[in-house]
Parts: C-alpha cells; sequence; structure tokens
C-alpha cells in the first residue's frame, strides 16, 4: 500500500514537471514598437511567419486618432496613427464594426488609449496595418493629450474632391483632387486610400506622398492640384483620406 502511494505521488510530481516545462507560460502584451522592429529587420519569409503569430496576441497601446468614417458594409471604424500628429507617418491601426455611439466620441488628433486582440496584420509601405477585435478605447490622461498636441493638424486644411476611378485592365485606379483651404502653405501631403473587395474585407491599403510639382510634396494655400493613384487589383469600394500633411 504504502509502495502504491509512493508510486502516486512520484507520478504527479513528474506530471508537474512535464507540465511546467512543456506548456508557454503568460505572455505580455505585444508592443507595437517591437512588432515595427521586427518588421524592418526580418527578411520577407520570417515577417509572414511572424505576422501570422501575432493573430490572437492582446495590445495594450496608446495611440492619436488619424479619422473616423463609417463602413461601407455597415458600422464605423477608427483608424489610429501610433506617431504623434504632423510626424511623417500614416495610420497604423484600425478598429472596425464599432457602433456610432462609441465611435463619434472621438475627435482627429486625440489621444486614446485601447486594448484589444490582433485580428490581422499586413504590411504597408514601410509600416503595418493592424486590425484589432475585442476592443476597449478611451481617451487618454488629460496631462498627456494636452502636452502633445501644440497646434492644430494640418491635416484638417486639404480637402478631397473630384473622386472618380478608372478601369484598367488589371483593376481600377482611383483619381482626385486635392485643395489647400487654409492660409498656410504645406510642404508635405499625403494620402491613404483602403481597398476592399466585393465581401467588404480589406484587400489593400496604398499610401502615397502626392507631388504636386516636380520635386515637391506640399500644396500652397487656396492651390488644388489632381491625384492619380496606381492601380488596385479587385478592388470593389475603397476609402481615402488625408494620412498626413505638414506646414511649411
Amino acid at each position: 500500500m504504502r509502495q502504491s502511494i509512493i508510486s502516486v505521488s512520484l507520478f504527479i510530481l513528474l506530471l508537474t514537471a512535464f507540465l511546467a516545462i512543456s506548456l508557454p507560460s503568460p505572455s505580455c502584451a505585444v508592443e507595437f514598437e517591437t512588432i515595427r522592429d521586427n518588421m524592418n529587420n526580418m527578411t520577407s519569409v520570417a515577417w509572414d511567419d511572424y505576422s501570422k503569430s501575432l493573430k490572437g496576441q492582446r495590445v495594450d497601446w496608446t495611440g492619436w486618432i488619424s479619422d473616423v468614417k463609417k463602413q461601407w458594409f455597415g458600422g464605423y471604424k477608427i483608424l489610429i496613427d501610433m506617431d504623434p500628429p504632423d510626424s511623417l507617418s500614416v495610420q497604423d491601426v484600425y478598429i472596425e464594426d464599432l457602433p456610432k455611439s462609441l465611435a463619434a466620441q472621438f475627435r482627429k488628433d486625440q489621444k486614446v488609449r485601447f486594448s484589444g486582440k490582433i485580428k490581422s496584420v499586413m504590411k504597408v509601405l514601410g509600416s503595418y496595418a493592424v486590425t484589432l477585435e475585442d476592443v476597449k478605447i478611451g481617451p487618454a490622461s488629460r496631462q498627456s493629450e494636452s502636452s502633445s498636441i501644440k497646434k492644430p493638424s494640418a491635416k484638417g486644411c486639404v480637402k478631397i474632391s473630384e473622386l472618380n476611378t478608372q478601369y484598367t485592365s488589371i483593376g481600377y485606379r482611383v483619381m482626385g483632387r486635392l485643395t489647400n483651404t487654409c492660409d498656410e502653405n504645406l510642404d508635405y501631403v499625403a494620402y491613404t486610400i483602403t481597398a476592399y473587395d466585393k465581401d467588404g474585407k480589406i484587400i489593400d491599403v496604398l499610401s502615397d506622398y502626392h507631388p504636386c510639382s516636380d520635386g515637391d510634396y506640399g500644396l500652397d494655400a487656396g492651390n488644388s492640384c489632381t491625384f492619380k493613384s496606381i492601380t488596385i487589383d479587385g478592388l470593389h469600394k475603397y476609402d481615402i483620406e488625408i494620412s498626413k500633411a505638414r506646414y511649411r
């Protein structure tokens, strides 16, 4: 009987040690900068494997509202830039399928803190776009928000008009006009196009620095100019926004 008890105890001890070694320990929330550094340093093959492994991981980040938009297929989405306003970057985080009552609470360039679970990661022209689900979002502290925004963003100066699409043999090309409605000149303007397929899924996110004249990415006060995106294969619907602008 005693030998049987010792054997059972020994089995439980060995099983506990095995589980402690074999089961992964809970991990901390993944950091945005960690993902960005890995993207910049990994090969394409390594990045593909790594980005897939991020699905389902939880995040707890702070960023700035780039825009709030109504979705083509119902609901609202929030676009978040992880870099401060007027820095040379585009939106990095997408929070989708939100009710208007929540999405309408936020304003452009507002600093927010949010947490959620990674749904997908897509590489986009030197950065990457993260779509989150199961998200909680709210304003960051008033002190950090007021110290981060010293003046209104130049993005609000640029208006998009005369939007049109041109069909080519390999897809659609988006065209339109940009106008600087402010009294100050801009030396940098960038726009971002989010393309959807017929099922409402994101198939591409394109960002481009718009040259209004040769060698110049800016737009003088009161002036306007046309733009034409590269062709997007499979485009069914799209959103377009001014992702960055900067005063001269």
